[in-house]
């Protein structure tokens, strides 16, 4: 449809509807791109913003595998890194600094800590096989001397740190405690004996101190029999020691045997 009349050159009012319908379509044309173009900026500003919280992830667990360096967070951060790398690839976006950052952090982290989880293993074997030639040492120093009737206190004091280094105390290694004293007194009775305050040590920075009963038995030769905080023989408080199973005797008739020193 012509907008003008093409003898007289006059707009004809079907020209002036129809330049009103264009104006109308490009009005229309013009406020649809605009829409299209804001709906299109917020949607490119959300997904910065979610990539920007991948990469934020990221190098905070990357920054905790390194500080935390025994736990493999490191891992954590370098698959988050990753994530906001291939979102800014896949969108056309700048990958962000933090998510690089936090990438080579977390790859950093992974590798102290298979060293470190690494050297921890390799240093506790090295004590255990230290500990062992030690408890193997006064084992051998004792020699005879444990298959004799009569306990001697230095045969009893090596027996007692020689258990404890290869069976450990409480939920201690035995290679994980430091040292030892014996300066408690030893008591026999008849196949058990019993030494007084034997102190260990743990290896850490308070130098803890803990003091317990060594229990002895004799079969072919003397042996540690347990360690307890309470005397040998006695229970551990809220428990009640085992009835006897001695039948048909009196409550005289037989003595316990004198405890010699």
């Amino acid at each position: 449809m012509v907008a003008a009349c093409p003898y007289c050159q006059l707009t004809t009012p079907a020209g002036v509807a129809a330049q009103q319908r264009e104006s109308q379509v490009a009005e229309q044309a013009r406020v649809h791109a605009q829409w299209a173009s804001a709906a299109q900026q917020q949607a490119h500003a959300v997904e910065q913003r979610r990539i920007q919280g991948i990469a934020t992830q990221s190098l905070l667990w990357s920054i905790a595998g390194i500080v935390l360096c025994c736990l493999p967070l490191g891992v954590i951060g370098i698959v988050q890194g990753l994530r906001a790398r291939s979102a800014s690839v896949a969108r056309s976006l700048p990958v962000p600094g933090l998510a690089k950052v936090g990438l080579w952090l977390g790859i950093a982290s992974c590798l102290t800590s298979v060293v470190l989880v690494t050297w921890g293993g390799l240093s506790a074997a090295e004590d255990e096989e230290r500990a062992n030639a030690r408890a193997a040492e006064l084992e051998k120093a004792v020699g005879t001397r444990a298959e004799l009737e009569t306990l001697d206190r230095t045969a009893a004091c090596q027996l007692a740190e020689a258990h404890t280094l290869r069976n450990g105390w409480n939920d201690k290694r035995g290679y994980s405690l430091e040292r030892f004293e014996c300066p408690g007194k030893l008591e026999q009775a008849a196949d058990r004996a019993e030494l007084q305050d034997f102190r260990v040590y743990e290896r850490s920075g308070n130098d803890k101190e803990h003091r317990v009963f060594v229990c002895f038995k004799r079969g072919g030769r003397w042996f540690v029999d347990s360690l307890s905080k309470t005397p040998c023989g006695v229970a551990p408080a809220g428990e009640t020691a085992a009835p006897s199973t001695t039948t048909g005797a009196t409550p005289n008739s037989a003595s316990p045997p004198a405890r010699r020193r």
